[in-house]
C-alpha cells in the first residue's frame, strides 16, 4: 500500500510478527512493500498486507548507522519529533555521545538474551512449544470426549455396547482388585474383559496378564486378544503343548508377560499349576469361572500396580 508508511520507516508486519521490526526499504512498481528484517532477510509483501508503524520506547537497544558508515550499539533516550515526510526522529545515546537520528539510520538490536530487551526490540519467537503442548492437550481431550473418558477403547477393533463400556469403566475406575463380570450369555463379557486388559496394558508395556479359560475357549481368547485388542501376541498353553514341549520350555513360556492357559492343562498337569501360581501377575482373568472345580486350581498370585483379578 504505497504511502501507508514512508520509505525508511520502522514497521511491523502483522503477518510476519515473529520476525520482529523491519525497515521499509521501498515500494516496487506494482505497489508492493519491500521490507528488510535484519538477519531474517528481505521480504516482498503481497498487496494490501497490513503494515504498522513502530514507535520505539526509551531504553530500546538499537544499532545506529553513522555518517561514516560505522554501526554502533546505542540506546534510545526519547522520541524527538516527526519530520514533514512522516519519518520519526529519536535521540539516541552511543557511549557518552548523544545523537538526534532519523529512524532510517537505526535498527532495533534483537541480538540479546534479555527477555525485556527482546520485547522492547519487538523480537520474540513464535510460541511453537506452547502450541505443540496445546495441540497435544486438545487431542487428548478429544480422545476422552470421543470415548466417554475411556481412550483405550478407541484402539479396539470392536463397536462396544453401552453396558460393556459401563462395566469396563466400573472396573477401571474403582480401587478394589477383584470383579466378577456376570452378564447373561451372549452379552459380551469377553469384550468387557478385553477392554479392561487393553486399557491397563496401555499404561504399561510390561503389564503381566494371565488368562485361564476352558479348553476350546482358550484358543478363542488367543485369537480375540490379538485381532481385536491391540495385536499383542499371547502365549498359549494347552494339553497338547504340555505333551510336546519340555518342562524348561513351558517354564519360559510362563515367564512371558501375556499367557493364556487352558483349564484342561491345569487339571492334567499339577506341575503347571505350581509354575503359574508361583508367578506374580498384574491381572488374572478366569473365563467361565463357575465351571472350574475349587480343588482344580489354586488362586494365582496377583501383585503390582494396578492389581486386579477379573472373572467372566
Amino acid at each position: 500500500m504505497p504511502g501507508s508508511a514512508p520509505v525508511g520507516s520502522l514497521v511491523n508486519v502483522l503477518a510476519l510478527g515473529q520476525l520482529g521490526i523491519g525497515k521499509l526499504h521501498r515500494y516496487d512498481e506494482i505497489g508492493r512493500a519491500v521490507v528488510h528484517f535484519g538477519g531474517e532477510g528481505t521480504k516482498i509483501l503481497a498487496p494490501k498486507t497490513p503494515i504498522v508503524r513502530v514507535r520505539l520506547s526509551a531504553t530500546t537497544p538499537v544499532l545506529f548507522l553513522t555518517q561514516a558508515g560505522e554501526t554502533l550499539p546505542s540506546e534510545v533516550l526519547e522520541f524527538l519529533s516527526e519530520r514533514e515526510d512522516g519519518g520519526f526522529v529519536y535521540t539516541v545515546a552511543s557511549g557518552e555521545a548523544v545523537h538526534d537520528v532519523w529512524e532510517g539510520h537505526i535498527m532495533p538490536d534483537g541480538e540479546s538474551n534479555d527477555p525485556l530487551q527482546l520485547l522492547k526490540a519487538y523480537r520474540w519467537d513464535p510460541p511453537k512449544s506452547y502450541m505443540t503442548r496445546w495441540s497435544m492437550a486438545d487431542l487428548y481431550a478429544r480422545w476422552y470426549a470421543a470415548s466417554g473418558g475411556f481412550p483405550a477403547m478407541l484402539g479396539a477393533r470392536i463397536v462396544p455396547l453401552g453396558h460393556q463400556i459401563y462395566s469396563a469403566r466400573r472396573v477401571l475406575f474403582d480401587r478394589p482388585p477383584r470383579f466378577i463380570l456376570a452378564d447373561e450369555v451372549g452379552l459380551g463379557k469377553t469384550i468387557e474383559a478385553g477392554l479392561i486388559v487393553q486399557a491397563l496394558q496401555a499404561e504399561s508395556n510390561d503389564f503381566r496378564v494371565l488368562v485361564v479359560a476352558p479348553g476350546s475357549m482358550s484358543r478363542q481368547w488367543l485369537a480375540e486378544t490379538y485381532l481385536r485388542f491391540g495385536a499383542r501376541a499371547y502365549n498359549h498353553i494347552d494339553c497338547k503343548r504340555m505333551i510336546e514341549e519340555s518342562r524348561a520350555s513351558i517354564a519360559s513360556i510362563v515367564d512371558a508377560p501375556r499367557v493364556i492357559v487352558a483349564t484342561t492343562a491345569f487339571e492334567a498337569h499339577a506341575d503347571l499349576v505350581s509354575l503359574v501360581t508361583n508367578r506374580c501377575w498384574d491381572m488374572v482373568v478366569v473365563d467361565e469361572a463357575h465351571q472350574i472345580p475349587r480343588a482344580a486350581l489354586s488362586t494365582p498370585s496377583s501383585s503390582g500396580s494396578p492389581n486386579r483379578q477379573t472373572g467372566c
